[in-house]
């Protein structure tokens, strides 16, 4: 039996392996806290860390109305000092929470007001109407909400408001030493793949360029995976482990990070860019300025693309392809020190364990 005061993280939409939630900050705070996490896919143990299954609806209107609901009969009754919660549809369980004398924290991943108007399938006076009503409910529940957290500065200004938000970046977990690699000529993708990524677009072109194209992860719906995998040069993996990530990263040309010029999107901090330079391995970058402003352009391991530009992007993959490996390892080791230097994990955690102790000490 541990006397290690109990945290809870709570998702209703995240796999219980999410990089930034389980890898990261669950497995930094189990060092010193005895770590629960409640999510829709998985119950057991994983490291130091329990996991909870809640079956939450896979219909997404049901899910943002039920969810707050369904974790609240896990999360009220058992003695959990801490609830650090990643999804906006738990907000409406934050007031609940604080009856029963949670400290509590939101880990705001994205702008999802912005995110929602990228969403197509949502009739466009629907989608503004939504915008505005994920505005109003961020702001009222999160006046309860011990404290914030953001992965950019500037990625909610709403938020920033209330003046007890901190930036905890996706800053990648240094777990590689690296080593020169015979490259392979081809291009990767590890992650969500979703046409909003930049990824259909990257595909069609290393199809028209017969350059090989390595993809991993889960598809956003059947019907991209449909037209992805039916184009020429395409390698779909699925879902793989952290080695064979590793693996993939470090032995391919170069790494993909296209994300579509989206609201959400411009001010982001993407853990994919970060993670191809950890392993080693050069980028093919959208060009935002929230980008440049970590990475400066005068490094030659990223190279920044306008993504609605053919041509720059067609030249860019040409020159990639160009280096030899001498030139590619060069660029990966310089790549593989900046970040160890200036944008790891491990500086992130600190934040996030002073942050844990300065609301229990409350």
């Amino acid at each position: 039996m541990t006397n290690k005061t109990k945290v809870l993280h709570v998702t209703s939409v995240h796999i219980h392996t999410d990089t930034r939630i389980l890898l990261k900050e669950c497995k930094s705070l189990s060092k010193i806290y005895d770590v629960h996490l409640i999510n829709p896919f998985y119950e057991g143990k994983i490291d130091n860390i329990n996991l909870h299954k809640v079956i939450f609806f896979r219909n997404r209107l049901l899910r943002v109305l039920t969810s707050w609901l369904l974790v609240l009969p896990k999360s009220c009754f058992i003695n959990y000092k801490v609830i650090h919660f990643h999804d906006p549809e738990l907000l409406f369980a934050v007031p609940i929470w604080k009856i029963f004398g949670k400290k509590i924290i939101y880990d705001v991943h994205e702008n999802y007001s912005k995110q929602v108007y990228t969403k197509e399938y949502i009739p466009l006076v629907m989608r503004k109407l939504l915008q505005q009503v994920i505005k109003f409910i961020e702001y009222i529940y999160a006046y309860f909400v011990d404290i914030i957290i953001v992965v950019h500065q500037d990625l909610n200004f709403i938020l920033n408001k209330f003046k007890k938000h901190i930036t905890i970046s996706n800053a990648p977990i240094l777990d590689y030493k690296f080593v020169p690699k015979t490259r392979k000529k081809q291009f990767c993708y590890i992650g969500v793949i979703s046409e909003e990524r930049g990824i259909l677009k990257m595909a069609k072109i290393f199809n028209e360029l017969k350059v090989d194209f390595v993809l991993a992860g889960n598809f956003s719906s059947k019907k991209l995976k449909k037209k992805i995998i039916s184009l020429k040069n395409i390698k779909y993996l699925g879902i793989i482990n952290r080695e064979e990530v590793i693996k993939v990263i470090s032995e391919s040309t170069c790494g993909v990070c296209t994300y579509l010029p989206l609201p959400n999107h411009m001010i982001s901090n993407p853990n994919k860019l970060f993670e191809y330079l950890n392993y080693g391995t050069p980028v093919i970058c959208s060009n935002f300025e929230s980008y440049k402003d970590i990475i400066d352009e005068k490094y030659s391991f990223v190279h920044y693309v306008d993504v609605n530009n053919k041509s720059e992007i067609v030249k860019n993959i040409k020159n990639i392809l160009s280096m030899n490996d001498n030139e590619l390892n060069n660029s990966g080791e310089e790549a593989n020190k900046f970040i160890e230097k200036n944008y790891n994990w491990d500086i992130e955690a600190n934040k996030l364990i002073e942050s844990y102790k300065k609301i229990l000490s409350k």
